[in-house]
């Protein structure tokens, strides 16, 4: 299967090895066979070579989601936006910043998900993951998270977050869907935040300054509406472009202001 049909930037080679287990057990079993391999959520911060990947390429498709008053237990393969829908129905706070982050509960646990001044570790309390032929947990006091990282030393299985009740989680979901709509440009192709926030500054505020909104290379765009978003609008830039771009702006924001942008976006290259 392309690349550019698994990830949200919509481009890529051919993942020539790509395995899709279950159940932890297949999991466990499948990790045997090898010696390395790289793991796929839903491809929404991942940037695939043009060449394609020749290394096994694992996705864990379980899903099940378990809610007990104000815990949930959800499965990594379950998707972060509809998690965040279905528990602010049921009255249920604390993941409201995730509506319109596009990940899997796995990718968005690993990489400490966040947006609107929340995040994965705000209301995670453990997490399960495969490492070493066995499946361990961690509570969210033994992981040392911060700013998009968690700490997780392994693939990810299952995730249990602490929820508080709220009459008005609906309307603060909506809220932040709607503020997302408007400053960013969720129906084209991206990864989202291509750049980690500096201390104390705003990546797509400081890329602005550099007056590269609507900046292109080849069909790889700066996006008009929110600059730390690269964007594919027609659907055929290469990822080659797309890092050609990310380069460009590493670049330029050195050599005229002494700034090092950090990508969040994780690279198979």
């Amino acid at each position: 299967m392309k690349g550019r049909d698994l990830t949200t930037i919509k481009t890529g080679g051919e993942i020539k090895k790509l395995y899709r287990p279950k159940t932890v057990i297949e999991l466990i079993d499948l990790l045997k066979k090898f010696e390395s391999y790289k793991i796929l959520g839903f491809g929404s911060n991942l940037l695939i070579s043009d060449e394609g990947i020749e290394e096994p390429v694992i996705s864990y498709q379980g899903n099940s989601l378990e809610i007990n008053g104000k815990e949930v237990i959800v499965e990594a393969g379950y998707g972060l936006m509809s998690l965040a829908r279905k528990t602010s129905e049921l009255g249920l706070s604390g993941l409201e910043f995730a509506g319109g982050i596009p990940a899997s509960v796995g990718g968005a646990c690993f990489m400490n998900a966040g947006a609107h001044g929340g995040e994965i570790g705000d209301v995670l309390s453990r997490v399960w993951f495969v490492k070493d032929g066995r499946e361990e947990s961690l509570a969210r006091s033994e992981l040392k998270m911060s700013y998009r990282f968690s700490g997780i030393d392994g693939l990810v299985t299952k995730a249990q977050f602490s929820l508080v009740d709220s009459s008005n989680s609906k309307e603060l979901l909506a809220k932040n869907l709607a503020y997302r709509k408007s400053t960013q440009p969720l129906s084209l192709p991206s990864f989202g935040s291509v750049f980690r926030n500096p201390d104390g500054k705003k990546a797509g505020q400081i890329i602005e300054s550099l007056g590269l909104k609507g900046f292109q290379i080849g069909g790889a765009k700066i996006s008009e509406l929110h600059a730390n978003w690269i964007v594919n609008p027609l659907k055929n830039a290469t990822s080659s472009e797309v890092m050609s771009l990310i380069q460009y702006v590493k670049d330029k924001a050195i050599n005229e202001l002494g700034l090092e942008l950090e990508p969040e976006v994780v690279m198979w290259f």
